[in-house]
């Protein structure tokens, strides 16, 4: 028996409660944690910024001169890699009528192709 009669099994009896809710609350914090983290925060998800940007120049020996800027910015800790980046760029011919397309109300129509880049990514 020690001291103050407190015996070993007394402080057993007295802990096993203790170690069951330090358990039990250890599940529910790590719980939250992995909802916060997964599905609130999204970190199971790329994080990228894609902005695409133009600039026209004006007209320059009868054509219209455009300037494209594509840029990525990961915005993750995991290592991101682009290997492929389409861009096509459309327009409407000198003297056609402008037109409204049928799937999207109030989007005009840019029925002609002016430049199709298969990859605009450098290896």
């Amino acid at each position: 028996m020690a001291r103050g009669g407190t015996t070993n099994a007394d402080w057993i009896a007295i802990g096993k409660p203790i170690v069951e809710a330090a358990k039990v609350l250890a599940v529910v914090v790590g719980g939250f944690w992995v909802y916060w983290k997964f599905f609130r925060q999204r970190t199971h998800a790329p994080h990228m910024e894609f902005d695409v940007s133009c600039e026209f120049w004006g007209p320059q020996d009868g054509a219209f001169v455009a300037e494209y800027t594509v840029k990525f910015s990961n915005k993750d800790l995991v290592l991101q890699k682009i290997r492929k980046v389409a861009l096509e760029v459309r327009g409407i011919e000198r003297g056609t009528n402008l037109e409204y397309r049928r799937d999207r109300d109030g989007t005009l129509s840019f029925p002609s192709v002016i430049d199709d880049i298969e990859n605009i990514v450098s290896d």
